[in-house]
């Protein structure tokens, strides 16, 4: 095992069980947490970063709809961990992705963030960026409309989806569909509540019959007829934050990861965007044997923060060698 994949391997290890070992403790550096502001940042931002020696990459992480928002411990355990192996973590929050909601102008929002994370990293500081869940698709929507994401080194889909739209019918339904085939799942209560809130969100009282309705209907292509006869506007907004809606802009290096029964954004999310992007460019897929959606713990989060941290940090030994000939 090379040096580098070792301290990937001691960065998974210390988030699945922190303190057992020591070992990133031991091949690691101190860590230092650094709090950015508005003006000086578009959204309040936190920063992980090795203490007393410069970091030799960034990583802007984006949260997803979740309450804790850059507090939540699953993305502070990561930013703390990747900054002892030596990277700059930005991790932004965003208001409405702590109140769980999708706004239509999500992908305008990431761009500021990008802008930001650049800014932040310097201009020397090779500079990759992730989305986690709900927010890979702003992210991946955001590069391709923004000519300057061609600087990033590689955007992360972990656990994103690839056509909303989709996403939804599968919160309402549990049917899923890749390369033709049908599968079916419970989804998460979760992402179903979250999915009709976003539905109920736009209606008047006088519609409330037709959302009972497609609260009881079990066939997708028909749940979809029915939102659309409720608010079509919303399936367009959700078609062009899709990153299946820009699949030939995306710059750069995509890494697709996902847990394999996810029931809040379903695998085949991702093995559709996998197979959109290899039409396009360098792309790599990384599936997790797991069951969470966002692991946080045990052999789940283990397998998932090893793949990413491994890429990471195997990536900037690749940039400096490349450099130095």
């Amino acid at each position: 095992m090379t040096s580098e994949r070792f301290l990937a391997f001691a960065v998974a290890v210390e988030t699945a069980a922190p303190g057992r070992t020591g070992l990133l403790g031991r091949l690691g550096r101190p860590v230092e947490m650094v709090t950015v502001e508005p003006p000086a940042a578009p959204a309040p931002t936190t920063l992980f970063r090795p203490s007393g020696s410069a970091p030799r990459a960034a990583l802007l992480a984006l949260h997803g709809l979740a309450q804790q928002g850059r507090a939540d411990p699953r993305l502070v355990a990561l930013g703390r961990n990747l900054a002892a192996a030596g990277m700059l973590v930005i991790v932004p929050e965003v208001a409405s992705w702590k109140a769980l909601r999708i706004q239509p102008d999500d992908a305008a929002t990431v761009g500021r963030l990008l802008s930001s994370a650049r800014d932040l990293a310097g201009p020397d500081l090779p500079l990759s960026a992730a989305g986690f869940s709900y927010t890979a698709a702003p992210l991946l929507v955001a590069a391709a409309r923004d000519a300057g994401a061609t600087r990033l080194d590689t955007i992360y889909s972990v656990g994103g989806p690839y056509d909303l739209r989709d996403l939804i019918s599968f919160a309402l339904t549990g049917v899923c569909e890749e390369s033709g085939v049908r599968r079916t799942m419970t989804p998460d209560p979760w992402v179903r509540r979250i999915a009709l809130d976003l539905i109920s969100s736009r209606l008047d009282p006088s519609q409330a019959g037709r959302l009972e309705a497609l609260e009881r209907e079990t066939d997708p292509v028909r749940a979809i007829d029915r939102v659309r006869a409720l608010d079509n506007a919303l399936l367009v907004e959700l078609w062009r934050l899709s990153p299946a809606s820009v699949i030939p802009d995306i710059p750069g290096r995509v890494v697709v990861t996902h847990t394999t029964t996810d029931r809040i954004v379903p695998f085949t999310e991702s093995l559709r965007l996998h197979r959109a992007l290899k039409s396009r460019g360098p792309v790599r897929h990384l599936p997790i044997p797991a069951r969470e959606h966002m692991v946080i713990g045990g052999i789940g989060a283990f397998r998932a923060v090893w793949a990413l941290s491994a890429d990471l940090i195997q990536r900037r030994r690749t940039r400096t060698l490349t450099v130095s000939r």
